[in-house]
């Protein structure tokens, strides 16, 4: 009996033995981790914005170590790096789209403080944001379109600073109106000493195709349209890419030429319901400064001003002096042109009359 009891306790300890280590081998009970939201990734063109903007800041030809560097030159510099620093974060194409826009808003301040020329401001404090759908969009509405720079884009009314490819020249604004309704675009003048406005720069009803002429001044773009929610888009292109003028040119609306000869005459004819002007602007791009000598017109020559106008169907003729740009606007963007161009051969200069010597000689 007790061997039986021996071998039975001897038995328990070795199972007890043995189940000692099988309890240690067990895993460890885990809780699971929440899982994390998935990380938002943007379209590829909004990326490449990015990219763009800060190989542009890359590229830029400025120290900011450099001894003598104004305040307010480094304080535009510094925001365009926050600008950039939002964008590359940024998890919506709507606060890319802000970033870059406060990004490049600082750039062009920068450039003008840097030249000496008047320093943009915005228009109005920024209005707080729509309300976000999970797309980044307001709700019920489109995402925004990707950010392309010397392109602005926008709906109903505003007033957008002007990016150009040239600061501080002459450029070319081409418009685009998306929408049937009427639509004014105005040049504006808004910096730290002075705003004012220009006048309009086009006018116009249904899909217009514009292009008009942008004076150096001019910061901002303030664009009214009937209704609130009609697009357009406006490009602003270096005055070099305007379209030649050549022997004859039809076309309609709003326009600007370039003029490559000498002294000639324009023959403008206009057709349609709408008040029209053909203005020529002289290549030295000094406007009312321009001190460039006249050709010798010959006799007959039909004399005009810079500019040609008129109401309806009308029928002109506008002297080009030397080489510049010609600059058509239709009100409403309508009206037909036909052009004709004539060179004009300048008459010789007159000759001098040698004087006589009223000395005699001596006999």
């Amino acid at each position: 009996m007790w061997g039986e009891v021996s071998l039975f306790a001897g038995g328990w300890v070795l199972g007890m033995v043995t189940a000692v280590p099988l309890l240690r081998r067990r895993a460890p009970v885990t809780v699971a981790a929440p899982a994390l939201p998935p990380v938002p990734v943007l379209p590829f063109a909004v990326q490449e914005a990015v990219t763009a903007f800060g190989e542009e800041l890359a590229r830029l030809p400025f120290d900011p170590t450099e001894p003598g560097t104004a305040p307010a030159v480094l304080k535009e510099y510094r925001a365009a790096l926050d600008a950039y620093e939002r964008g590359t974060s940024a998890g919506t194409p709507a606060d890319v789209m802000a970033a870059l826009h406060a990004g490049r808003a600082a750039l062009i301040r920068m450039e003008a403080r840097q030249a000496g020329r008047p320093v943009p401001i915005d228009a109005l404090p920024r209005l707080p944001d729509a309300p976000q759908s999970d797309e980044g969009a307001p709700d019920g509405e489109p995402p925004p379109p990707v950010p392309e720079r010397f392109v602005i884009r926008g709906t109903g009314n505003g007033e957008h600073l002007i990016d150009r490819p040239e600061p501080g020249r002459f450029a070319l604004l081409e418009f685009r109106n998306q929408d049937a309704e009427y639509v004014r675009v105005e040049g504006v003048i808004r910096t730290e000493d002075l705003v004012d406005r220009d006048g309009a720069l086009l006018t116009g009803t249904g899909h217009l195709r514009a292009t008009s002429l942008l004076k150096p001044g001019l910061t901002h773009l303030a664009v009214g349209a009937l209704r609130d929610g009609a697009g357009w888009s406006a490009r602003v292109r270096p005055l070099t890419d305007a379209s030649p003028l050549e022997t004859e040119w039809r076309g309609t609306g709003y326009h600007v030429l370039s003029y490559g000869g000498g002294p000639a005459l324009l023959t403008v004819q206009a057709r349609g319901d709408t008040h029209w002007r053909a203005m020529f602007v002289c290549g030295c791009l000094r406007g009312w400064d321009c001190d460039c000598p006249p050709p010798r017109w010959p006799a007959g020559t039909p004399d005009s001003t810079d500019a040609v106008h008129g109401t309806a169907d009308g029928r002109k003729t506008l002297r080009l002096p030397r080489a510049g740009y010609l600059d058509l606007s239709a009100s409403d963007g309508g009206g037909e042109w036909y052009l004709t161009l004539q060179p004009v051969r300048p008459s010789p200069p007159p000759q001098r009359t040698r004087r006589k010597n009223a000395r005699r000689s001596a006999a």
